[in-house]
């Protein structure tokens, strides 16, 4: 009988050993993955001819983790990146966008013009949700903060005409 108690005993070890070392092991694969799959977006060529992206959820996604790329410029559309590298920005045009860039492809705004009468107020709101929404004197202008990174949509007769990606603060 001590021998069978003994048996059963070195097998249960045994068998709990390998379970635990079989979850560990997933649980490792998992932070690996999650940590490769940052979401990202990149645009290159007119904004102005289309502009259908802004309703795109993945770009969306990549403003809030401050991960756009834009005719070839990092954004950097937090407001600390704005504190940091204004003084050494300047605007550069690529395309139809105007670019505030700081360093070898990397900018801390961009602003891009959205073709006219294209995409509506409502629909962005739908994409976006209720964002800051200021009077102009051009129509208005709805703002969204996402994990710190800023962007804005100028709105003209209910329909985006302009979108700012990025934060210059005002001296």
């Amino acid at each position: 009988m001590k021998k069978f108690t003994k048996v059963i005993l070195a097998g249960g070890i045994a068998l709990s050993t390998l379970l635990g070392t079989t979850v560990t092991q997933f649980a490792s694969q998992n932070n690996i993955a999650e940590a490769a799959t940052k979401p990202w977006y990149a645009y290159s060529g007119m904004t102005g001819q289309n502009g259908n992206f802004i309703l795109d959820t993945n770009f969306k996604n990549a403003v809030k983790h401050n991960n756009v790329k834009l005719s070839g410029y990092n954004i950097y559309a937090d407001t600390q990146s704005a504190l940091s590298y204004q003084k050494y920005s300047k605007e550069v045009k690529v395309h139809d966008q105007k670019v505030m860039k700081f360093a070898s492809n990397k900018a801390i705004q961009a602003k891009f013009p959205v073709k006219k009468n294209h995409i509506s107020q409502e629909q962005l709101v739908k994409v976006w949700g209720e964002g800051k929404v200021v009077n102009t004197a051009k129509g208005q202008s709805i703002s969204y903060i996402l994990n710190g990174n800023n962007i804005k949509f100028d709105i003209q007769n209910g329909y985006v005409t302009e979108v700012t990606l990025g934060t210059v603060i005002s001296k």
